[in-house]
């Protein structure tokens, strides 16, 4: 939304909605960082259910938002499928968030 309405402009188009590659790459780099950061220095979580409850209705709420109120279907619908995906083996006990590790289960 900020790029449309003209908040966020580069010199350079990209091939996203005229979004460089550049700033995708800062972003995930920053928040490598930041998680990185908070994952050294806060405590390891007791329960996670609480914050998979929450993040399952973040993806639920992200992706409602852009179908229907944003207008952007397709960045709804792929954001939803991935979070939700991600939730979905999260409460399946498939994927396993530990200190310092995202780790996949496979059962044989």
């Amino acid at each position: 939304q900020m790029v449309e309405a003209g908040y966020w402009v580069w010199e350079a188009d990209g091939p996203w909605r005229g979004i460089p590659l550049s700033n995708y790459a800062g972003w995930l780099v920053s928040s490598a960082v930041v998680m990185t950061v908070l994952d050294r220095l806060l405590p390891a979580p007791g329960g996670s259910r609480p914050l998979l409850a929450l993040y399952t209705w973040w993806g639920l709420s992200e992706a409602l938002a852009f179908v229907v109120f944003f207008g952007d279907p397709v960045v709804g619908l792929v954001g939803g499928a991935a979070m939700l995906g991600l939730a979905a083996l999260a409460w399946r006990g498939e994927l396993q968030v530990g200190q310092g590790a995202v780790t996949s289960q496979t059962h044989g």
